[in-house]
């Protein structure tokens, strides 16, 4: 079994998760149907006044999550854990910090991301960021792969 152990400050959890949630597909697709409408209606209507506050609110709504990660973060919410320590194998993988422990079989696998700095890893609504600093490069190409054997059909995959 490896054992990982690993500490994200709260600049490196809002980064992250901000950067996971800018990526998804859904999100991006939220962002231009809003600019669209808000494009529609100001050329269809003679109250161009509102027009920019629709296209406003994709914005509004990434900073409201910023922010809202900020308090969750200064509140020591137990999602987002200070220093987590992973072990996995073939079989299971196991988070552990001060406030959560958690094993699952890899089937229970939702899905998951690459990013430059970081992986995130699903298995439920919230996923894991696990930052690749903390795996040699052996580790992190053994961990990859354990993640694409697992994965769910490409196509579930939201990203």
């Amino acid at each position: 079994m490896n054992t990982i152990e690993y500490e994200l400050s709260p600049k490196e959890h809002i980064r992250f998760r901000l950067k996971a949630i800018f990526f998804e597909k859904q999100n991006i697709l939220f962002f231009i149907v809003l600019l669209i409408l808000g494009a529609l209606y100001a050329i269809q209507t003679s109250r161009r006044v509102y027009a920019p506050f629709i296209a406003l609110i994709p914005v509004l709504w990434f900073f409201g999550t910023y922010f809202f990660l900020k308090y969750r973060i200064k509140k020591r919410d137990p999602v987002f854990p200070p220093r987590t320590k992973l072990e996995y194998d073939s079989e299971k993988i196991k988070f552990e910090s001060d406030k959560i422990k958690m094993q699952m079989s890899w089937s229970c696998l939702y899905k998951f991301a690459e990013y430059s700095e970081f992986l995130a890893v699903s298995f439920s609504y919230y996923p894991a960021f696990i930052p690749k600093r903390a795996f040699t490069p052996e580790q992190l190409e053994e961990f990859k792969n354990l993640l694409k054997q697992n994965s769910p059909p490409k196509s579930f995959w939201p990203y």
